[in-house]
């Protein structure tokens, strides 16, 4: 299992990686079709790393809810 460092980490870089997948698609630089099939794995990504960060911290804490 990753560590609270590596997932924090992890998070920025793939949202440095989705900036960088907007502003080339902007420029035109990459057919439509792909940059979707990138940025819907990117914000997947994200969305994986973020569960993490989130049951990191709950086991945290001993209470629930």
């Amino acid at each position: 299992m990753l560590d609270l460092f590596s997932l924090k980490r992890m998070e920025s870089e793939l949202i440095i990686l989705e900036r960088d997948c907007i502003l080339t698609c902007s420029n035109g630089k990459v057919p439509d079709r792909c940059y979707v099939g990138m940025l819907a794995k990117i914000i997947s990504l994200i969305e994986l790393v973020r569960k993490g960060l989130d049951g990191e911290s709950l086991s945290d804490s001993k209470e629930g809810g």
